[in-house]
């Protein structure tokens, strides 16, 4: 299963970061953003309590400064996009690069097992096999939510 806890934030256009649950609570779609800045329109849906870890990313320019450090709560399986362009499960980014939503790259510290919580997916009609969206501002894969 693919997918993300409730709190995790979501890039959008006009409204600028709204958690998962607020999203799939809302009774109107949000619009995201794609890496080459173009919209889509999308919702949120809860859709199984599920093992979770949480994935440490911080800026690479700067890693004692973890005042810059990112938490990203998601399914072991939920696929990132590195900086090269492939894409890397949670369970494996342990010191991988990969890309922001300011298109720097940032350094994954590391990935913790954390107790199951209810799981979240993006619903979107025209997502395509190398759709992307920003979760906290960190460029991960849509493809299989």
């Amino acid at each position: 299963m693919f997918g993300f806890t409730g709190s995790m934030d979501l890039v959008t256009v006009g409204q600028g970061l709204k958690s998962l649950k607020s999203i799939a609570e809302s009774d109107k779609p949000s619009i995201g953003l794609y890496r080459d800045k173009s919209e889509y329109k999308f919702t949120a849906v809860p859709v199984a309590k599920s093992n979770i870890v949480m994935v440490l990313i911080h800026n690479d320019e700067d890693r004692d400064d973890h005042s810059k450090n990112i938490m990203i709560e998601c399914t072991p399986d939920q696929e990132f996009i590195l900086m090269d362009g492939s894409i890397c499960p949670a369970y494996k980014l342990k010191g991988k690069k990969m890309t922001s939503i300011a298109l720097n790259e940032v350094y994954c510290l590391g990935v913790y097992p954390h107790n199951p919580e209810l799981v979240y997916q993006l619903r979107k009609a025209q997502f395509n096999d190398h759709s992307t969206a920003f979760i906290n501002g960190i460029e991960v894969s849509i493809r299989n939510l």
